[in-house]
């Protein structure tokens, strides 16, 4: 199925200009055709093509845009496309009005669905979510009933799984997720991870007198809570409020906190942190902020309780004054009962909310930097000091700091200011208030997040400078060992290694673009050295200390940094190969989400490996193909077909063309034959003296130097042209 987002605004933003730019192409055809009819029309083709007065207002007529023999013919076609525009955009707004899709609260985006294979017509739009409406008033009662039928089936005979099924497949529909969640009721949807909690769970027999055991099919209750999740999401993404409350917010809030059901805060966390669901922004930024009074420091009840110890129902004696009992309903164990995890969990899928409230005030100043006010400055005090869950809790927040970071590329400068406050906040926070030890997988990955949404200033430290523009609080000096120790303190995660290698080394090829000289060739490769000799120091430094771990996991953890030393590479061979090599990762100017390793096509996925990737060898034969395909090196002699076969005579298959028109398409992740193969290409020109102007041999010594500058940064002077910088001093 297909879940499509409408924006009624930008459609008619297009409308208007597409129309003023044909009204603009006819006036001026008009203006060409009356100069050839005033000179009795001299070229006859000319006339033609310009004779025709296309109707600016009439229907489109068909004109093939690219075989129409006429000018006319194009502007009508482009009319054409107006109108369908104008009426498409109609229609969407009449299904809109008529309550069969919903548009967004947040900025008026309408989304509908569309089933596979269905053709994006009006008729269709309307068919298929009249159908989803439907579907959900059904999949909400024959839910409650398999859940409350011991044999586990619905009245028209389905089992949970299978109205789940059809639950997942329309789970990002807004207008499904709110009829779904109305007719079932907040409160009893908000329980529903614990009931499939015991769905899932199977008697073993009896622990004690009162207690049986358990166990429990977590995956199952995994995949049902995901699914719950995106359509609880979606529902508040389809009206500002549920049937009973006056938002959703306060649907959450009232319900997690009602008399005798506060265990259902571990539910509802359960369902925000669920991976991928998308909540409104002001749903997250409301709640988040009510959220926080129940936090012990604001006069609440959470103290820092983790979540293994969440049982599956709250009660206890409470020994005040006179004491006494208390039950406070349903938990769903082993899910955090922090008060604060879930909604900056789902701050994680939704930038705006997650900038919105870490920023919730401050201004651009007269100096260009964004400064922030007394609310933002008293909200990081507390999100940093509070006593959360210490499971969890720092999933949830950081989480939060990775998304906000990704709004760094914002047009608008106070949004791209805070965005850049709260990562150098992040990134301190991180090194400064945390220790390594602190860190779980997850927040691994998200701290990798800030990292690649720095890309610039890191590469900029990794060639000596300082992290400028990223708005750090210490001195130079202190600024380049905070970004570095981060680094060395994520890149065990194989995911978080990925996502920072992948990214800097693309911030490192946009830096080069354009190659039309040896000495850009030059520049470019001892850039890249340099960078890499930066990463590759800090790698070797990990691997070292990773080996005072166990044997089982150090290898794992090598072989973690080792798969992001290797995208390093992929994704600078794939920027210098062409079209033809498969680019594994494709990074824009930011990120909201860490790169999965395990997902890459497994014909392109790195194999790992227990040692540091040989840069300066790989370097060498990107600069080669670099090289040739930029025309640095271009002599015919150069081409000779002696020096690119191998020993049986069979050509290399990464080169084509001619000695006027070479092109090496080299692989994005070559063999180590191949890259021998370039190399004893290269070898060979320059024994011939085809490369007179030494190219080759001024990007070889480009590379030592750039990666003797690169390592000196963590390794300090080592005696062969390093960097003239101090060296950085890890933070472990």
């Amino acid at each position: 199925m297909a879940v499509i987002r409408f924006d009624p605004d930008l459609m008619q933003a297009l409308i208007n200009d597409l129309t003023s730019y044909a009204e603009d192409a006819n006036g001026e055809r008009g203006n060409i055709h009356q100069v050839s009819e005033n000179n009795s029309h001299p070229v006859s083709s000319a006339e033609e093509a310009t004779r025709t007065q296309p109707s600016l207002t009439g229907t489109w007529a068909g004109a093939n845009p690219i075989s129409g023999s006429t000018v006319s013919s194009t502007i009508e076609y482009l009319m054409g496309l107006v109108e369908d525009m104008k009426t498409r955009r109609q229609n969407i707004l009449d299904i809109n009005n008529n309550g069969i899709i919903t548009a967004t609260p947040d900025d008026g985006v309408i989304t509908y669905y569309l089933p596979d294979g269905a053709e994006d017509t009006a008729d269709n739009i309307r068919t298929s979510n009249t159908q989803a409406a439907t579907d959900a008033k059904n999949d909400a009662a024959s839910l409650s009933q398999a859940l409350s039928n011991p044999g586990g089936t619905a009245d028209d005979g389905r089992t949970v799984e299978q109205i789940l099924d059809n639950m997942t497949k329309y789970q990002d529909l807004p207008v499904y997720g709110n009829i779904f969640v109305n007719a079932y009721g907040v409160e009893k949807f908000i329980e529903l991870p614990i009931s499939m909690y015991w769905r899932y769970a199977k008697y073993t027999g009896q622990k004690t007198a009162q207690y049986g055991d358990y166990s429990v099919d977590q995956e199952a209750v995994s995949r049902a809570n995901t699914t719950l999740g995106h359509v609880l999401g979606s529902a508040t993404q389809a009206s500002e409020a549920p049937g009973g409350f006056g938002s959703w917010a306060d649907a959450f809030y009232t319900t997690v906190t009602a008399d005798g059901h506060h265990g259902r805060i571990s539910s509802l966390n359960a369902l925000l942190a669920a991976p991928g669901a998308l909540y409104g922004t002001r749903t997250l930024v409301d709640l988040v902020t009510k959220m926080e009074n129940l936090d012990k420091s604001k006069g609440g009840y959470y103290d820092g309780d983790p979540a293994s110890k969440t049982p599956d129902l709250i009660w206890g004696y409470l020994d005040v004054g006179f004491g006494y009992n208390y039950n406070e309903g349903r938990a769903l164990p082993g899910s955090s009962m922090d008060p604060m995890y879930g909604v900056m969990m789902a701050m994680g899928n939704n930038p705006k909310a997650a900038l919105t409230y870490l920023t919730p005030d401050g201004s651009v100043g007269s100096d260009g930097e964004w400064k922030p006010g007394a609310a933002t400055n008293e909200r990081w005090a507390f999100l940093k000091s509070r006593a959360r869950d210490p499971e969890v809790g720092l999933d949830g927040f950081t989480a939060a700091q990775a998304a906000a970071s990704s709004l760094r590329s914002s047009e608008d400068p106070k949004i791209a200011g805070a965005a850049t406050w709260s990562t150098a906040r992040s990134i301190e926070y991180a090194v400064n208030d945390l220790s390594t030890s602190q860190y779980t997988e997850t927040m691994k990955e998200n701290f990798s997040v800030l990292v690649a949404n720095s890309a610039e200033e890191v590469n900029n430290v990794a060639r000596g400078g300082s992290p400028d523009g990223l708005g750090l609080d210490g001195n130079e000096e202190a600024d380049r060992n905070t970004i570095s120790s981060l680094i060395y303190r994520i890149i065990d995660n194989k995911n978080a290694s990925a996502t920072v290698f992948s990214a800097l080394a693309q911030q490192s090829m946009n830096d080069h673009k354009d190659i039309t000289s040896s000495r850009d060739l030059t520049s470019k490769y001892q850039d890249l050295g340099t960078v890499y000799g930066y990463f590759n120091a800090i790698a070797s430094q990990r691997m070292e200390d990773i080996s005072d771990t166990n044997a089982s996991d150090a290898q794992t953890d090598k072989d973690s940094v080792s798969t992001g030393t290797s995208i390093f590479f992929m994704v600078l061979g794939a920027n210098i190969s062409g079209p033809v090599a498969p680019l594994v990762w494709s990074v824009s100017t930011t990120i909201v989400k860490p790169f999965i390793v395990d997902q890459i096509a497994p014909d392109t996925a790195p194999a790992p490996e227990s040692t540091v990737h040989n840069g300066r060898y790989s370097l060498q034969s990107m600069a080669y193909a670099d090289s040739v395909n930029s025309h640095v090196i271009n002599d015919p002699g150069a081409f000779d077909t002696s020096y690119l076969q191998d020993e049986n005579n069979k050509p290399y298959d990464w080169y084509s063309g001619s000695g006027d028109t070479p092109t090496f398409t080299f692989p994005s992740s070559p063999t180590n034959t191949q890259n021998a193969q370039i190399h004893n290409w290269a070898n060979k020109v320059a024994a011939a003296g085809k490369d007179p102007a030494h190219v080759l041999d001024d990007v070889n010594t480009a590379i030592d130097t750039g990666v003797n500058n690169g390592t000196s940064q963590i390794a300090g002077e080592d005696g062969s042209g390093g960097s003239d910088a101090p060296a950085i001093t890890l933070k472990k």
